[in-house]
């Protein structure tokens, strides 16, 4: 499994700030590990969301790949360009949401899980960063 290229999958929409947060948190996890891509797929957005990661992909063109879509084609058509790209791009596919912040452990769990042989699918819980999105905010005990 060590050698299987895994990619962080984010599709995004209108969500600058929120997104580019998530990269970078992804890129902060892809340090030493050279088998690892951020694949996100912009479907029609009209707000800086795309120069921002060009921005960023520019610093890390080994790392980020960049699927834009001009026109809004909705989530369900986003997420099957997103996932046609990673799947082309990589052997292991890890979907986050745009505003997924990834936990140290997670790479090195997805490595260890899919090594099993009874193992195609994983899902786990993944911190989000709610602050662009207060309708979505869980009040803190």
């Amino acid at each position: 499994m060590n050698s299987e290229t895994i990619a962080y999958a984010i599709p995004t929409w209108n969500r600058a700030a929120t997104v580019t947060r998530a990269v970078h948190a992804a890129l902060e996890r892809t340090t030493g590990e050279p088998s690892t891509q951020i694949i996100v797929h912009v479907d029609g957005s009209t707000d800086d969301t795309v120069s921002r990661l060009r921005g960023i992909s520019e610093q890390h063109p080994r790392i980020l790949h960049l699927g834009v879509s001009e026109a809004d084609a909705g989530y369900a058509r986003a997420l099957l360009s997103l996932l046609r790209l990673a799947q082309s791009r990589a052997d292991v596919v890890v979907l986050c949401a745009d505003d997924d912040l990834p936990v140290p452990s997670g790479l090195p769990e997805v490595r260890s899980d899919m090594a099993r042989p009874s193992v195609d699918m994983l899902s786990t819980p993944v911190p989000s960063d709610d602050r662009d999105r207060p309708d979505r905010r869980t009040p803190r005990a």
